[in-house]
């Protein structure tokens, strides 16, 4: 399915810029061991991706920036970026510095996405594939969650 959507004149028109977040992902162990300021971290990171081709691992996003947009302590943004990295939802690409003459904000990958810099196609290990068959239609993994509950 594509995200263009056409208007009575047949012309294509883009969906409005937007956030995805999928069942798949908020279901892993991996997103359940998250804080709230850690997931929020990511709604922001994700915020900053162009979509496919553009810019994913070269994300710029600096800790004050973040410390900034959550309303939090720069050490409390740092924690949640290192707990994204172990939890490998993004990577970081280059180290940001801050000096009176350089001001370079690190830049991320998010690992659920192809890396539009290298091309590498590595999927981190949370991202496990929910496959439908017509006794799952919604998948396996989700059908059992729905018997155990």
């Amino acid at each position: 399915m594509s995200d263009r959507k056409s208007d009575r004149t047949g012309r294509s028109k883009r969906e409005p810029r937007h956030v995805r977040l999928y069942h798949a992902m908020l279901k892993s162990d991996a997103w359940a061991g998250l804080d709230c300021v850690a997931r929020a971290a990511y709604v922001q990171l994700l915020d900053r991706y162009g979509g496919p081709g553009s810019n994913n691992g070269r994300i710029p996003y600096s800790e004050r920036e973040m410390a900034d947009a959550l309303n939090v302590s720069r050490a409390t943004a740092h924690r949640a970026l290192e707990k994204l990295v172990q939890r490998e939802f993004i990577k970081q690409t280059r180290k940001g510095t801050f000096t009176v003459k350089d001001r370079q904000a690190s830049t991320w990958r998010v690992m659920e996405f192809m890396c539009d810099v290298t091309g590498d196609l590595s999927r981190p290990p949370w991202k496990e594939k929910i496959t439908a068959s017509p006794e799952y239609p919604y998948g396996q993994r989700h059908e059992a969650r729905r018997a155990t509950s």
